[in-house]
């Protein structure tokens, strides 16, 4: 193995390469960083979805449930789900003239 003397100056243009490196580095972080946001729980989400239902009179279809919502057709199966049996709503069919639809409601 070659030996290499190493200098001074070698050691001074190492550390400003370096130090140009961790610049760019943090400046990439700067531009690229968020704002974390809390996680919700489940029990947030839950209320959320009956605050919704709340607040249609108590009545909404799937549909617009879905659309309000904003989430995935199972995840919301599962909170509407839930809300049945902790006894908050009642989930039926109701007959229309074209389609049945789905809907949720307060319990009475």
């Amino acid at each position: 193995m070659p030996i290499v003397n190493v200098t001074l100056r070698d050691l001074q243009e190492a550390k400003r390469l370096l130090d140009e490196a961790l610049k760019n580095i943090h400046d990439v972080f700067e531009q690229i960083k968020t704002t974390p946001t809390r996680v919700k729980t489940a029990e947030e989400v839950i209320e959320r979805i009956y605050g919704i239902i709340v607040r249609h009179g108590g009545k909404i279809t799937r549909g617009k449930l879905y659309r309000e919502a904003k989430l995935t057709s199972d995840d919301l199966e599962k909170i509407l789900t839930t809300l049945q049996n902790q006894g908050r709503i009642k989930m039926k069919v109701e007959r229309t003239g074209s389609r049945d639809l789905r809907v949720s409601s307060m319990r009475s």
